[in-house]
C-alpha cells in the first residue's frame, strides 16, 4: 500500500507535468506536511522536470525512446543519474572496455560509431586508438549525452532504428549497453546495416557469474524494509556466456565471429560504493520510498552488514563477455537499404 508521503510526492509530480502553471504554495506546503524537506521538494522537482524534458526532446525530434516504455526508461533513468553514474561506473567500465580494443581494426577505421556511449567514457581512448577516423556517440540518454566532452559527434537515437544511412561506418563498439535492448538480436541488426562490408563490431558485456556483494546487500535490504520494488532495466541471460553472444552474433548476419570470457575483480571500498549505488538507479527509486525510521534502519543494516563481509571483498567479481565479428564483405540479397523511418538524427549541442 502507498504511503501518503509517496501519495503526496505522486501529486505534486502529476501536477508539475500536466500543469506546472498552477503550481500554487500550497502545493508546496501539502509536500511539507508530507515531511519532506525544502531540499528534498527542490530535488524532486527537479527530478520530475528532467523527466519531462527528456521525453519531450525526444518526443519532439522524432526519435521514439518515449514511445517504447523500456527504452524510454532508459533514456529517462540515464538522463536523471548521469552524473553520478560517470562518477560510479566510469572507473570500473572504461577499463573493462578497452579490452576489446586490441581485436578491432581501430587503426584503419575511418569512422567509428559508439553506441550506447553513455556519457562517452570511450570517446577520448577511441580517438587516440582510431587516429584516422571520426567517432559518433550515440545513445538513447539525453542526459547522458550532454555529458559527452566538447568536440564529439552525438546524437539521441533509438540503437533500433538508427537515423544513419547504410554502410556509414567502419568500426560499432557497444560496450555494457545490449542487455538495456529489448530486443538484442535487432539491436545487431541494425549495427550490421550501419556498418560497410567487411566492416567490424565488438561487444562488451556482463557474463553469467555476476557476483556484486553490495548490489545484493542492498537489495535484501531493501525487501526486508519494505522499499517498493522498481523494475530492472536490464536483460543478461541472453548473452552472459561466449556461446550465447556469438549465437546472437551469427544470427544477425556477422561472420568471422569470435566470443570469449575474462575475468573482472572490483576492488573498492564497499562502503562508500554502497552510498554511491545507493544514489542511482532502482536503488535511488526504491530508497526513496522509504521515510524517516524506516530508511535510517535499512540503511544502518545495510552497513553493518557490509562491516560483517569484510573489507577484503571485491565490490564486484564477474566474468565479462566480449565478442567481435564482421559484417559480410560482399552482402548480395542480404544487402538492404537505409531504412525510410521517420527517426532524425538528433544532434546534442
Amino acid at each position: 500500500m502507498m504511503s501518503s508521503r509517496y501519495r503526496a510526492l505522486c501529486r505534486y509530480a502529476r501536477k508539475v507535468t500536466l500543469s506546472p502553471s498552477d503550481i500554487e504554495e500550497q502545493d508546496i506546503e501539502d509536500m511539507r506536511d508530507a515531511n519532506f524537506s525544502d531540499r528534498e521538494i527542490v530535488d524532486a522537482n527537479g527530478i520530475i522536470a528532467y523527466y519531462n524534458y527528456a521525453n519531450r526532446v525526444a518526443s519532439g525530434l522524432g526519435v521514439g525512446v518515449a514511445q517504447d516504455s523500456r527504452m524510454g526508461r532508459v533514456a529517462s533513468r540515464y538522463s536523471i543519474d548521469a552524473g553520478r553514474y560517470r562518477d560510479l561506473w566510469g572507473p570500473l567500465l572504461r577499463p573493462l572496455s578497452l579490452r576489446l580494443f586490441d581485436f578491432l581494426p581501430l587503426a584503419q577505421a575511418g569512422r567509428v560509431l559508439d553506441l550506447g556511449s553513455g556519457v562517452g567514457l570511450l570517446l577520448e581512448d577511441l580517438d587516440r586508438a582510431a587516429t584516422l577516423s571520426a567517432t559518433v556517440a550515440v545513445d538513447c540518454s539525453v542526459g547522458m549525452l550532454e555529458l559527452v566532452p566538447r568536440g564529439h559527434q552525438r546524437a539521441a537515437m533509438d540503437a533500433h532504428k538508427l537515423g544513419v544511412a547504410a554502410e556509414s561506418f567502419d568500426v560499432a563498439v557497444l560496450a555494457f549497453m545490449l542487455f538495456h535492448s529489448a530486443d538484442a538480436g535487432s539491436c545487431l541488426r541494425e549495427v550490421r546495416r550501419v556498418l560497410k562490408p567487411g566492416g567490424s563490431v565488438g561487444v562488451v558485456t556482463w557474463g553469467k557469474d555476476l557476483i556484486a556483494t553490495v548490489d545484493e546487500i542492498v537489495a535484501d535490504e531493501l525487501d526486508v524494509h519494505g522499499a517498493l520494488r522498481v523494475s530492472a532495466l536490464g536483460s543478461y541471460n541472453i548473452h552472459d556466456t561466449p556461446d550465447k553472444l556469438a549465437e546472437l552474433l551469427g544470427a544477425a548476419g556477422f561472420t568471422a565471429v569470435r566470443s570469449w570470457a575474462e575475468g573482472c575483480d572490483y576492488w573498492s571500498d564497499l562502503h562508500g560504493f554502497a552510498d554511491a549505488r545507493m544514489s542511482v538507479g532502482q536503488f535511488r527509486i526504491r530508497l526513496g520510498t522509504l521515510t524517516g525510521q524506516p530508511r535510517s534502519l535499512c540503511i544502518d543494516a545495510i552497513h553493518r552488514r557490509l562491516s560483517e563481509a569484510g573489507a577484503r571483498r571485491p565490490a564486484i567479481c564477474s566474468d565479462i563477455v566480449l565478442g567481435v565479428g564482421a559484417s559480410p564483405a560482399s552482402r548480395g540479397l542480404n544487402r538492404r537499404p537505409a531504412q525510410s523511418s521517420p527517426h532524425l538524427t538528433a544532434p546534442i549541442g
